[in-house]
């Protein structure tokens, strides 16, 4: 029997708008034509990070307003697509989930998705927040919520009986080749409760196991 469906976490979202066949600099145009206040193309910025090549990305800006920050965000340009790589702020220190999707949501509203039905282009964002499932199988999440239900969460994978549920969903993590790093212990926190240093341990130890066995199969290899 499957373990009770995992709870989701809060992520950052991603956007992917697609060329489906279009030529790269008619879609760049029309994004940078699209910009309107509280967005805007920001040259500077490109030239700023830029290595002096063609550039490989499009930088914006929008003005803060409100409770919404000052942000700049890049398009990265791809052989088929257009994502977004990064948003952050520019007179705070850092934006949260919720300061970060919502700038994300308002720069495809007014001018991604726009131009994604003006050119019959696919624009793709993902959910704000993710299960496990998202990072692994249904499977190897089980191996996890069994082995977080059933541990002691003072002393982690120490107890012999926790180490073989441990171990267990470590191999099955391996085989399916999934790697969880930071989200796996923001879920251990954040919807099992774990302790922070006990969970920060977990990932430890599970990024070395991860490591240990491909290193173990190239030498079968």
């Amino acid at each position: 029997m499957s373990a009770d469906a995992p709870a989701s976490i809060e992520v950052f979202q991603d956007l992917t708008l697609w060329l489906d066949g279009r030529a790269q600099t008619e879609v760049r145009d029309a994004l940078v034509a699209q910009a309107a206040l509280p967005w805007r193309h920001a040259p500077e910025r490109e030239a700023a990070i830029s290595s002096g090549t063609e550039t490989e990305f499009i930088a914006f800006e929008r003005e803060a307003s409100g409770d919404s920050p000052k942000v700049g965000l890049v398009l990265w340009k791809d052989p088929d697509s257009f994502r977004v790589t990064n948003i952050v702020p520019v007179d705070i220190g850092e934006l949260n989930y919720q300061q970060y999707n919502a700038a994300l949501r308002q720069f495809s509203d007014q001018t991604v998705a726009p131009v994604a039905a003006r050119l019959g282009l696919r624009l793709d964002i993902s959910n704000d927040r993710q299960s496990l499932t998202d990072w692994m199988s249904q499977g190897t999440a089980d191996l996890l919520v069994r082995f977080s239900r059933l541990a002691n969460k003072s002393t982690g994978s120490s107890h012999p009986m926790d180490r073989d549920r441990w171990l267990a969903f470590v191999i099955a993590a391996h085989k399916e080749q999934s790697k969880a790093g930071d989200t796996l212990k923001r879920w251990l926190i954040e919807v099992e409760h774990w302790p922070a240093e006990a969970a920060w341990d977990l990932v430890i130890e599970y990024e070395f196991g991860l490591e240990l066995l491909q290193k173990y199969d190239q030498h079968l290899d």
